[in-house]
């Protein structure tokens, strides 16, 4: 009676485990969601290697692309430790993931455009950004990373410090520090200064996802209008 009592314990034990693996790699797999949808927003699946339109709380798995037009943007959630991307109009953002021996590595892939983060620190976590010509390290830090159409790269550092290495050619690198910014360019110069007030202005005007509505009384009801408070972003 013991003995079989005892084994049907260990049986739901183990069953146990591999449910809470099973749904630990599932929840990984699965490393973001839209917080906040403005506009025209678009979500393509890798898995299912197709697009459609973004809606807010929907799941961003792995591997995942967000594509962004004129006037729009989204906040993109990390379940686990709540960072948040605030991704800007105009833009395409690849979302990666991935969790070993207990060890979480993201990678945000910034094709063009930009995007505002604060990163949240936390142990046994590798936190990467990714342009064309520039990799970030990052680790519990705010700030912004931008491209341009000649592939460059501007990265400026709110609070918080990120280790930047080019990808090209001279395969310059360097440390950036609260309140500086580094540009790397396509022949793999990093150069790092203190950021100007413009960049400054920029980050504090575009680095809430909160948002202004205009309300537009017709016949046939109401038309509101919600935008992002960027209007005076140079």
């Amino acid at each position: 009676m013991n003995y079989l009592f005892t084994k049907k314990i260990i049986s739901f034990l183990a069953a146990f485990v591999l449910l809470q693996l099973f749904f630990a790699q599932q929840s990984f797999s699965q490393p973001a969601q839209f917080k906040k949808i403005i506009n025209d927003v678009s979500h393509y699946l890798k898995e299912k290697n197709e697009s459609d339109k973004a809606t807010t709380g929907e799941i961003i798995w792995n591997g995942d692309r967000v594509t962004t037009a004129d006037k729009s943007f989204a906040s993109v959630l990390f379940t686990d430790d709540r960072s948040l991307l605030i991704i800007r109009d105009n833009s395409s953002v690849e979302i990666y993931g991935d969790k070993k021996n207990g060890n979480y590595s993201k990678n945000t892939l910034i094709n063009e455009g930009e995007l505002n983060f604060n990163i949240t620190k936390r142990k046994n976590q590798d936190f990467i950004f990714t342009t064309p010509t520039a990799i970030a390290a990052i680790r519990g830090t705010t700030g912004i990373v931008k491209t341009f159409p000649d592939h460059s790269t501007l990265i400026y550092i709110d609070s918080g410090i990120v280790a930047v290495n080019a990808l090209l050619g001279k395969r310059q690198s360097g440390t950036v520090g609260s309140g500086m910014q580094a540009f790397i360019d396509s022949l793999g110069n990093v150069n790092i200064a203190q950021a100007p007030d413009t960049v400054k202005k920029e980050y504090n005007l575009t680095k809430s996802d909160e948002t202004k509505k205009i309300i537009i009384r017709t016949d046939h009801g109401d038309i509101i209008i919600e935008y992002l408070n960027d209007e005076n972003k140079h």
